[in-house]
């Protein structure tokens, strides 16, 4: 099994397993307190093994 994250914008990923579509991933920020960075998951499975640092270095 294996996990990809592929970039489509600025701040939108896609994730797949096997080359099927999982969902995806968007990055947003709080204009109030711009500190952090936040994400939106929206995937129809989580995989245990999720490759997060795939997301931090792209």
């Amino acid at each position: 099994m294996t996990i990809t994250v592929y970039k489509i914008d600025h701040e939108t990923y896609q994730v797949r397993k096997d080359n099927e579509l999982l969902g995806t991933i968007k990055t947003y920020r709080n204009l109030y307190h711009d500190t952090c960075i936040y994400l939106k998951i929206k995937l129809k499975v989580y995989p245990a093994n999720f490759p997060f640092d795939a997301i931090l270095q792209q």
